[in-house]
């Protein structure tokens, strides 16, 4: 049975015979599906779109974030030459944030990397509660 449709341009053309608007769908459901794979990829592997997009899903978080690293490389002994490593996990507490498994790594005396491990605290706003070296490692 062969169904008939009727547009503006043609009067009567069998479904079996419109162009495009099958192949259309299924290249545009590829094309977004294509897409959040690679977002989804990006947001793993380059911290600036990981940091982009948390700050548009939780900026409170992003904010504590970023407070305790500021911080976490203050605590070294030299914070000039400190970096962050590893950017910590922030878990969500009653009245704030714990911003855990902060990694920085620093110029030692002998001019080795020396690695430590901060914890953080910040309140609701993002404001530093308080900040500590856990361990400390060559």
């Amino acid at each position: 049975m062969i169904k008939y449709i009727m547009t503006l341009n043609q009067k009567y053309q069998p479904t079996s015979q419109r162009k495009g608007t099958g192949k259309r769908k299924n290249k545009i459901v590829l094309m977004v599906m294509i897409s959040f794979i690679v977002m989804f990829i990006a947001k793993k592997e380059i911290p600036l779109i990981d940091n982009s997009i948390d700050r548009l899903i939780a900026p409170e978080k992003t904010k504590a974030n970023q407070t305790c690293h500021r911080q976490a490389i203050r605590l070294g002994q030299k914070p000039d030459f400190a970096r962050i490593i590893q950017q910590g996990q922030v878990i969500e507490t009653h009245q704030g944030f714990l911003v855990s498994q902060i990694i920085i790594g620093e110029m030692g005396n002998d001019g080795h990397e020396i690695r430590f491990n901060v914890t953080c605290y910040t309140n609701s706003h993002g404001e530093l509660v308080r900040a500590e070296i856990i361990t400390t490692s060559k």
